[in-house]
């Protein structure tokens, strides 16, 4: 299953904000996306 970042922040209680955040300052490393440049969260993450 793929979300949306929206999803996955809601999924864990944090804001999509936050997940960015996380992603700029190096705590979400490799994360996928697709050819537009979205992130691709599956449920195995």
């Amino acid at each position: 299953m793929v979300a949306s970042i929206k999803q996955v922040a809601q999924q864990f209680g944090i804001t999509y904000d936050t997940l960015r955040f996380y992603e700029r300052c190096g705590l979400l490393t490799d994360v996928a996306r697709n050819k537009h440049g979205q992130r691709i969260s599956s449920a195995e993450c």
